[in-house]
């Protein structure tokens, strides 16, 4: 690389690791202007990067200097600094370019060890640009014109080569005829580096921007399931709150049925059958014991019905003392109409007294039971 202040050539003394030579063993980091740097690191051989250590270089948690390639027991350690990893977002690589030497196409087995780690950088939503390099090698004329790639056969079949290997279109490869024994800089050189470095911060730039996009739909997906949540959380208040008025409802239903079972139940029989037209009968019933509707109802209505032909009930008094069993029978379960249809016909005294014997307790009720008595009759 030449630099751009003294015109002198950057170079790096190869190091020999197992069997492939490196030029570069770190990661070393070249700022080109405040907002652009290079990062360099060493080449996708077959002694590299078999951990974690592509993604990480790429997310930024790999900071500056540290040896990836270990010549010394000393030097290796797959760790990561926190101080690193606080200024991660800053030196995340936006755009990767795989540097394609075209010796390389002499061995396959590199050629499947660069395709698979093209794949791990595909799968962290890079789109790789493949270049290649030391052209000159192949063809020495392109360093006199290196804007004239195409008119070297030898050069375009190397290209053709690395697109069938690689699985990238020809067209998207792109080369780069480097500085070496130069002590000068040249236009053509010059030129072509700037097209190469174009290329590049236009993909850095297309990362951006996929990211942005992905950002703003995990937003706005985001977004969507929030108001989703609070709609079903307030669904399920709405569902909660009608549950509970249901259940206090329900109970309050329960608790009238309950309460009018009970007063049905401690109506006097004698009371109901006067309320029906049957008073006649009911000195009878309770001649028998049954004194309560309680007792009364204990007894099926074949059994009541026996037991009023022998008390001399007529056809039209059974007919009655039926269809009014029904309606008693219904007023027991706690039917509000049974009850209030059951109890149509009593008088203002008799439901007093009758409201009067359910609140009372066991001790008071004759006396209870005679105050209402005498207040009946007094009238």
């Amino acid at each position: 690389m030449l630099n751009n202040a003294t015109n002198r050539v950057v170079s790096h003394e190869a190091k020999v690791i197992g069997r492939a030579s490196h030029a570069t063993t770190s990661l070393n980091v070249h700022a080109v202007t405040s907002k652009v740097r290079l990062i360099d690191i060493p080449g996708l051989e077959e002694n590299t990067f078999k951990g974690l250590e592509l993604a990480q270089i790429c997310v930024g948690v790999i900071e500056e200097g540290r040896e990836l390639l270990s010549t010394r027991k000393e030097d290796g350690g797959n760790y990561i600094r926190q101080t690193q990893i606080d200024k991660a977002h800053v030196d995340q690589v936006h755009a990767v370019v795989v540097c394609f030497p075209i010796e390389m196409l002499q061995n396959s087995e590199s050629c499947a060890i660069v395709r698979q780690h093209l794949e791990t950088l595909e799968n962290l939503d890079y789109n790789p640009i493949v270049m290649m390099a030391k052209c000159d090698e192949v063809e020495p004329g392109i360093r006199d014109d290196p804007l004239a790639f195409d008119t070297f056969p030898e050069l375009v079949k190397a290209r053709q080569q690395i697109s069938q290997l690689t699985g990238y279109p020809e067209n998207t490869i792109i080369y780069s005829v480097s500085y070496t024994t130069e002590k000068k800089r040249t236009w053509a050189m010059d030129v072509l580096a700037y097209y190469n470095m174009k290329t590049w911060i236009n993909a850095g730039r297309r990362l951006l921007k996929r990211k942005e996009e992905k950002g703003r739909r995990v937003q706005e997906d985001w977004v969507a399931k929030q108001i989703r949540r609070e709609e079903h959380e307030r669904r399920q208040q709405v569902l909660e709150t009608e549950k509970n008025e249901n259940h206090a409802m329900n109970e309050q239903e329960n608790n009238e049925r309950e309460h009018r079972t009970k007063s049905f139940n401690m109506l006097f029989v004698d009371t109901w059958m006067k309320g029906h037209g049957l008073a006649h009968f009911s000195s009878q019933m309770n001649e028998e014991g049954i004194e309560k509707m309680e007792e009364l109802l204990h007894f099926t209505n074949e059994e009541l019905l026996t037991m009023g032909k022998e008390f001399g009930m007529k056809r039209g008094h059974l007919k009655k003392f039926e269809i009014n069993l029904e309606v008693a029978r219904k007023a027991q379960q706690g039917d509000a109409n049974a009850s209030s249809a059951s109890s149509t016909s009593f008088s203002n005294e008799t439901v007093d007294s009758c409201d009067t014997v359910v609140k009372s307790e066991d001790g008071g009720l004759m006396q209870q039971l005679g105050q209402a008595l005498f207040n009946r009759f007094r009238r």
